[in-house]
């Protein structure tokens, strides 16, 4: 109990915003956005299409040269990447540019695919830019760690309310707290 109380003190001082993470422009670079829920009728959540909007910026502005769409899917719904390609080509984004992936179904799960995927000759002077939100960005960073990956990260626009962040601080803890001592 005492190892998770400290875990949600480590969560909610360390602080990941994208104003610590100076991000070099190159066409070289890679945004990974990382998977989040899809709504009922394969609508995006909040959530998942502020972390695309954060990736078509990164695009626009010459951060990036390449989009990564992660996640899988659950029963009755489409994979998390295909939904969120689609809401990118809705708002006109030039596809040859964004690749998707939609066998993961996990921060670590999409972690080791970049460590197995994305590390390769051609991606060695680009950077890996994994975007996911503030809440987020600390167990994601973590995970990174451990697959010794370098990257850097970039916070979606997402804001919750008083009582969303209390939930999401409590089960990004009980997940960070799961991944260091048993590496689920």
């Amino acid at each position: 109990v005492l190892f998770l109380i400290l875990t949600l003190i480590y969560i909610d001082n360390v602080g990941y915003a994208s104003g610590r993470w100076i991000l070099n422009k190159s066409k070289k670079n890679t945004a990974v956005v990382l998977g989040a829920a899809v709504w009922r009728g394969n609508i995006p959540s909040p959530t998942l299409s502020s972390r695309v909007d954060k990736a078509l910026e990164l695009l626009e502005q010459g951060f990036v040269g390449k989009i990564v769409l992660t996640g899988g899917k659950a029963p009755g719904e489409l994979p998390e990447s295909e939904v969120a390609y689609e809401y990118a080509r809705l708002k006109g984004v030039d596809t040859s540019k964004v690749r998707i992936e939609n066998l993961t179904s996990s921060t670590a799960d999409q972690m080791k695919w970049i460590q197995n995927n994305l590390l390769t000759e051609n991606n060695r002077n680009g950077e890996i830019i994994i975007i996911s939100d503030a809440y987020h960005l600390p167990r994601a960073i973590e995970i990174s760690k451990f697959y010794n990956l370098d990257i850097k990260v970039a916070e979606s626009a997402h804001k919750q309310d008083f009582k969303d962040k209390v939930v999401t601080k409590i089960r990004e803890s009980i997940a960070l707290f799961n991944f260091w001592n048993f590496a689920l």
